[in-house]
């Protein structure tokens, strides 16, 4: 049962497509992130990239210099003036600078449509590698199998810390549509405006129609805007 009632289904008639009948419209699975964390890059025709943004890429660097600051002011305490109980801030700065390596190591996860080989994957095993290793349909697809880009809009709700509060924002995914009915993402990530502009330049590289029912929070917006806070509320509450 379809509960989040502030984004609804989009109207897949209005693409005038029959194989826009057939497939999903809601949302898929997976993490997603509220800043723009990549964006399209074509260096040639023939291959395109989601490449990590400035914004994310300076996420991952600031956790990191938080971990090595924290390291280095314990560490001098200890030594300066022999404040052996903040040998756990070294810890915890070494656990600061292992997550800001794992963040940027997701980051910079290939994610490839390359035209030479027809092929488009996810993950650091490049098929030129190793013809053979044809992308699994988890992670990537044939070209001549994408049917149309779909841009579609969902609301993430997050909650506060230690249960209070908490927050939202919108987010917009990008799915293949494959000719077999099924959609595979690509990326999920918060900016309407660079979403779309990525989307047209995806659907231009692939020759695919685009889908786009991207929406913002000023068309989302219910005539009582208090029902919709209620709700948020409400569901920000419920999550685990």
């Amino acid at each position: 049962m379809r509960t989040d009632w502030s984004v609804p289904l989009p109207d897949p008639k209005v693409f005038h497509d029959p194989f826009a009948l057939e497939i999903g419209w809601d949302s898929m699975t997976g993490g997603s992130t509220n800043i723009v964390s990549r964006r399209f890059e074509s260096a040639s025709p023939i291959k395109a990239e989601f490449v990590p943004t400035s914004a994310s890429l300076g996420v991952a660097h600031q956790i990191q210099w938080s971990g090595l600051a924290l390291i280095a002011l314990s560490s001098w305490a200890i030594v300066k003036q022999h404040a052996y109980s903040l040998f756990i801030g070294i810890i915890f700065g070494f656990g600061f600078l292992a997550v800001g390596m794992a963040v940027s190591w997701f980051i910079h996860v290939p994610i490839v449509f390359d035209r030479s080989l027809g092929l488009f994957w996810k993950g650091r095993q490049n098929p030129k590698q190793d013809p053979a290793q044809v992308p699994t349909p988890g992670t990537g697809v044939l070209l001549n199998q994408i049917h149309a880009i779909q841009l579609l809009t969902k609301r993430v709700l997050m909650r506060g810390i230690q249960g209070r509060g908490g927050s939202n924002y919108l987010s917009y995914q990008l799915n293949l549509v494959l000719k077999d009915k099924t959609r595979v993402t690509v990326i999920d990530h918060a900016g309407i405006q660079a979403s779309r502009e990525d989307a047209k330049k995806l659907a231009e590289f692939l020759s695919v129609p685009l889908w786009d029912t991207a929406k913002s929070e000023t068309d989302l917006l219910p005539p009582d805007a208090s029902k919709l806070e209620t709700w948020i509320a409400k569901s920000v509450d419920k999550i685990d």
